[in-house]
């Protein structure tokens, strides 16, 4: 059986370069929390015992220009972070400044990407029989490849 192919495409490295980072994300780095998981499109859900957690998803990515030779691209990135218990609405307030901290410090990924917007962010906190806190930072990330070749930068 044969392998399947590993294209390494500019968004699956854009990707790499965001996971990298958010795993950087502690306080001994200066950040204000520790975060019990960090990763990307996690799938069936966090366990309870995984909060606070960091969870990015890249949904979709919009073409902005075509022609024959390049192609420029408009992704969009949704980093979540999901709390439990006691986090106040100050902590909440916190984990998004976190967030913008750690992706602001290197806004090009060194020349990977020609720009990077964030575009909002979004809170809630709710209690019923825990308390847990929901949040969704929404970024555009812009960068170019060779038309049809999503895997060479222009």
């Amino acid at each position: 059986m044969t392998a399947p192919v590993n294209y390494n495409t500019v968004r699956q490295r854009v990707c790499d370069n965001l996971l990298k980072r958010l795993q950087a994300i502690s306080m001994l780095n200066g950040y204000s929390q520790d975060y019990n998981y960090i990763g990307e499109w996690k799938k069936g859900g966090l366990w309870q015992d995984e909060a606070p957690a960091i969870v990015f998803q890249d949904p979709k990515d919009d073409i902005k220009s075509f022609n024959r030779d390049k192609t420029d691209w408009v992704l969009h990135i949704t980093i979540s972070i999901f709390t439990k218990g006691d986090s106040t609405l100050t902590d909440l307030r916190n984990y998004i400044t976190d967030i913008y901290n750690c992706v602001g410090r290197d806004p090009l990924m060194d020349g990977l990407i020609t720009e990077m917007e964030p575009t909002g962010d979004s809170m809630q906190n709710e209690q019923d029989d825990t308390v847990y806190g929901d949040i969704d930072i929404y970024f555009d990330i812009f960068y170019s490849t060779k038309s049809w070749d999503l895997t060479k930068l222009v």
